[in-house]
């Protein structure tokens, strides 16, 4: 071998190590501690639950938690208390119906969203809104749905039957009336699809 050929140095890749993150609750300013799901839900897990969960040191208290990503421990958006992970649901719930009827695309709704409320649109996002961007963002859902004169059960969305309906296999029937259609979010009776979707129901 050549004295002069020189050797090119390779260096193998580390595996990126995560940790948790650093976080404070916004309604009781306490710290938030990473915890296994079962803290939560005990034996009710199901496979729409995240293995582990952001939670508010004084839970249950306050009742305030998000789930997190299982590779890098990343929030999967903003913390929430009781009230506002409800209505964020809710938000979801207006979204499937409009995608459904085939009025705009999820992205196009995000895309929305952020022009209406001046923010970016990856901050449009159910999953990032807040106690008071909340009700404006269902506001505008709903207004899609009524200037395409859409008629929808205002109730039953809002109201926490939802989850037993759609269980039972009755959920579109009971929102939509007799009106028929392809819903493309979910199945009555089944998880849905792929995990992004998923997580939306």
């Amino acid at each position: 071998m050549s004295k002069n050929k020189q050797h090119k140095r390779t260096f193998r890749k580390r595996p990126e190590i995560y940790k948790p993150q650093t976080l404070s609750c916004p309604y009781c300013g306490g710290k938030v501690i990473l915890r296994p799901v079962e803290f939560l839900f005990g034996d009710h897990v199901n496979d729409n639950s995240s293995e582990h969960y952001y939670v508010c040191n004084n839970y249950p208290a306050c009742h305030t938690y998000i789930q997190c990503r299982k590779d890098t421990f990343a929030p999967y958006g903003t913390l929430a208390n009781g009230w506002l992970r409800h209505r964020r649901n809710v938000a979801h719930r207006y979204i499937k119906v409009i995608v459904a009827h085939g009025l705009m695309t999820q992205s196009g709704i995000y895309f929305l969203i952020a022009g209406r409320l001046g923010i970016k649109e990856s901050q449009a996002h159910i999953r990032y809104t807040n106690d008071y961007n909340i009700e404006q963002i269902i506001g505008i859902l709903r207004e899609i749905l009524d200037n395409h004169k859409i008629q929808y059960n205002v109730e039953m969305i809002e109201s926490s039957e939802y989850v037993e309906l759609r269980r039972k296999g009755e959920l579109w029937k009971t929102i939509m009336g007799d009106k028929q259609f392809k819903n493309p979010i979910t199945k009555e009776g089944e998880y849905c699809q792929d995990r992004r979707s998923r997580r939306a129901c």
